[in-house]
């Protein structure tokens, strides 16, 4: 597909640009958790845990720079992302 673009007023430049799809990708979600609680009484709850969570197959930001090479944009979707971290706190039930 080709767009092309031209300038109003006293510019009449015209600018053009070819676009393409030419790659199938699937990104992937998964995650794991472990968790704990402990009663304090009857309704209230301490619970606590860790929890990981892993991306594959995303455009990632820092990554998309190198994709532009003489005038031409691939956009690169083969990032992976891990974020995890530690959670804890009170349970009221009622």
């Amino acid at each position: 597909m080709r767009e092309t673009y031209t300038g109003t007023g006293p510019s009449t430049s015209v600018y053009g640009t070819a676009l393409s799809d030419t790659k199938d990708t699937v990104a992937f979600v998964g995650g794991v958790a472990v968790k704990a609680g402990w009663r304090l009484t009857e309704r209230i709850e301490f619970i606590g845990g860790y929890e990981g969570t892993f991306v594959s197959g995303v455009a990632l930001a820092p990554e998309q720079a190198a994709g532009v090479s003489n005038g031409t944009y691939e956009v690169n979707t083969d990032g992976n992302v891990i974020v995890h971290g530690a959670n804890f706190g009170l349970q009221l039930t009622y």
